[in-house]
């Protein structure tokens, strides 16, 4: 399966199935499903779940914030902007929006957080037939003097300047941006560099130039959080989206 391809397409045939089924009956072997599967509804998860999230909740959108309010409040309206950290926390300082999703998230005084469960892994998707390819891991030392391509808010959010430690003066990257990482494929086809990133796909072939994404060692962590700011009185829609998020978060 290819994530947000083969992922996506299957989500939507399972959420097409539960409407059928619903409507006609006969569509789904709810006996074959549940004798061969777990985690698929509230009331056949593992005994050692975790989160209280499931397979049909996903589909049906229980775990969406958005959705929920609007079920509820049909004439709330969302406005989403996309941007880097910087550039959207000065939006948020201006007022100019309510709440922030930051990944790669820094606790900082005078704002509010709500933490998301879970972690994004760091590692680095190298170049084919070099060095840095055949490694099982990357320690900070292995990308001295390599060319590299990184995101402008990870050399800013310092967490590459904490991993790396006295190596970091002598990384250089050759490309830092702002753009979204699903831009970075073609830098890498043109051999700029190996990419950092999140390791969302290293267990597929040919993700990146036929490339594994490979951990950093010591393995690195970044989570994330919507923010707002501390002491600003937030509009009744903002306060009913942050309570169902926090349900949603806190599995209630």
């Amino acid at each position: 399966m290819r994530p947000t391809t083969d992922a996506a397409f299957l989500s939507a045939v399972i959420y097409e199935m539960l409407r059928l089924d619903e409507e006609r009956g006969s569509v789904i072997d709810w006996d074959f499903l549940y004798s061969h599967t777990v985690g698929f509804d509230d009331d056949h998860m593992p005994a050692d779940a975790k989160l209280a999230e499931n397979v049909r909740g996903y589909v049906e959108g229980a775990y969406d914030a958005i959705i929920a309010v609007r079920r509820a409040y049909p004439r709330v309206v969302f406005h989403l902007h996309a941007g880097s950290s910087l550039t959207l926390l000065d939006r948020l300082n201006a007022g100019q929006l309510d709440f922030m999703l930051e990944v790669e998230h820094i606790a900082r005084p005078g704002y509010e957080g709500l933490v998301f469960p879970g972690a994004d892994v760091w590692g680095v998707y190298p170049l084919p037939d070099t060095p840095l390819a055949g490694k099982t891991s990357v320690r900070p030392e292995d990308l001295v003097g390599e060319p590299l391509i990184v995101s402008c808010q990870f050399l800013k959010s310092g967490f590459l300047k904490q991993w790396a430690g006295e190596c970091y003066a002598s990384i250089k990257p050759a490309v830092s941006t702002d753009i979204f990482p699903s831009h970075w494929r073609r830098l890498v086809e043109g051999r700029v560099g190996h990419m950092l990133g999140y390791l969302y796909f290293q267990n597929e072939e040919d993700s990146v130039l036929g490339s594994h994404g490979i951990p950093f060692d010591p393995p690195l962590e970044t989570g994330n959080a919507l923010i707002w700011k501390k002491g600003r009185p937030l509009s009744r829609a903002s306060q009913v989206f942050l309570e169902e998020l926090r349900r949603i978060v806190g599995g209630e």
